[in-house]
């Protein structure tokens, strides 16, 4: 398969993430020079493993579909992947570890508190070749889509939901209605400060030539802070646009 056909299919098949977070457009549009290849190579792993995780209903094809995760990134480890994205990225290196933990989670007992909860979602964003700017964003990046699917009513995230916040609010499933806006909620403002804090001391030059990570960065953390205040998610209009912009003016 030549370069052209294997950047087209990466292409494709993120498109679909593309299309659950329009922020990526924007992270593509304002991407520093060779940067965006590798960066829709680790979030489409992101959002495939907390699709599997937080998602999908069915715990014999969550299981199974992360299981093939786990196979597939020891090959790319091995230089042999098999997936478009990966394909597409010769050199990343991502660990095993990351489909590991999630396979892990699917026996772990509930936590017990919002620090477990999110300790269980950060895990799962775990590469030991990140920088550190990598890492604080694919964490928040998975905090949101966590806090996303738990909105939304889903059961599997739900079951990580913490035991705590749940007799807080008298959420006893994840059909409960307005109650369970109220738990997404008080994650949100439980986490959004702690995420907030380490942002602010990851050091400006380490952004240099991350432009696409740090409107990703950025549109993840307005997310969470409109959870937390209870307000309505950000549009997807031109003012999302011009906000990355500003998010990266004077970065190369």
């Amino acid at each position: 398969m030549d370069d052209f056909s294997i950047e087209a299919d990466a292409a494709g098949f993120f498109a679909k993430w593309a299309e659950a977070w329009p922020a990526a457009r924007s992270a593509q549009l304002f991407a520093s020079e060779g940067e965006w290849p590798r960066l829709r190579a680790r979030i489409g792993v992101l959002f495939e493993i907390g699709e599997a995780c937080w998602v999908l209903r069915d715990a014999t094809v969550r299981a199974h579909k992360l299981a093939w995760w786990k196979d597939e990134l020891r090959l790319n480890g091995e230089s042999r992947p098999r997936h478009p994205l990966l394909l597409a990225t010769p050199g990343l290196k991502l660990s095993p570890r990351m489909a590991d933990y999630a396979l892990q989670s699917l026996d772990d007992a509930t936590p017990s508190n919002a620090s477990e909860t999110l300790v269980r979602i950060q895990r799962l964003a775990e590469n030991s070749d990140d920088a550190a700017v990598v890492v604080a964003t694919v964490q928040i990046l998975a905090v949101a889509m966590y806090l996303l699917a738990l909105r939304e009513g889903q059961a599997s995230a739900f079951a990580h939901a913490p035991l705590d916040l749940r007799a807080r609010h008298g959420v006893a499933d994840a059909e409960t209605g307005t109650v369970l806006g109220a738990l997404v909620t008080t994650l949100a403002l439980i986490w959004r400060d702690e995420l907030q804090a380490r942002y602010r001391r990851l050091p400006r030059v380490e952004w240099h030539g991350q432009r696409g990570l740090r409107v990703l960065h950025h549109a993840a953390l307005r997310l969470i802070d409109a959870l937390a205040a209870g307000r309505t998610l950000p549009a997807v209009n031109w003012r999302n646009t011009l906000t990355a912009w500003w998010a990266v003016a004077g970065m190369h």
